[in-house]
């Protein structure tokens, strides 16, 4: 016999249920972006951790929505549920996880001397920015399917060329990180 699911009353309202489901997708992000483990390569494992972050949107579009929208909003049904009551990413616990792994990644790079003289605290900001806004792009299918993570792959280059990463090197971490992290395909478009 399964267990009977929480109801709403539980939660408050719809906002709160809206919280804590973001809570949990929030932990599973976490586990999700340090899944990729930390190696002798600091590029690579920055790379790792961006494709895993870009699976996990990928397999839980929604989840992704509401971690980082306090509003959702499906235009099809007409439904706009406000989930204001959900904590803003870096004012939780697993919020924090996600974001000071990025951060000690970002730490790493810098401190390896890889990159030119940078403060680590913008390049973990400026990575996870241009990662968001390709991610959020992909699932809402602004891409060719067939293109994504050629765009992916492209964005990435950019970004580490231009903390002054050579670009053999970037090619090098890219196939370490690639055996530790499967880019899956982009969903289908209806």
């Amino acid at each position: 016999m399964c267990p009977r699911p929480p109801s709403i009353p539980n939660f408050g309202n719809i906002g709160g249920l809206g919280a804590a489901v973001s809570q949990v997708s929030l932990r599973r992000f976490s586990d999700a972006i340090t899944s990729a483990g930390i190696t002798d390569d600091p590029v690579a494992d920055m790379l790792a951790m961006g494709m895993a972050y870009r699976n996990f949107a990928i397999v839980n579009p929604h989840e992704y929505e509401l971690m980082f929208n306090h509003a959702v909003v499906r235009v099809s049904r007409g439904v706009r549920a406000d989930v204001s009551e959900a904590p803003k990413l870096l004012e939780t616990p697993e919020g924090l996880k996600a974001y000071n792994h990025l951060l000690g990644l970002s730490t790493r790079l810098v401190e390896s001397g890889v990159t030119r003289p940078l403060e680590p605290h913008l390049v973990s900001t400026g990575l996870w920015s241009a990662l968001h806004g390709f991610v959020l792009l992909e699932i809402l299918g602004h891409f060719l399917v067939e293109s994504s993570l050629t765009i992916f792959g492209s964005i990435a280059f950019q970004m580490f060329m231009g903390l002054g990463i050579p670009p053999e090197r970037l090619q090098l971490s890219m196939a370490n990180a690639l055996t530790r992290v499967t880019m899956l395909p982009s969903p289908a478009r209806d």
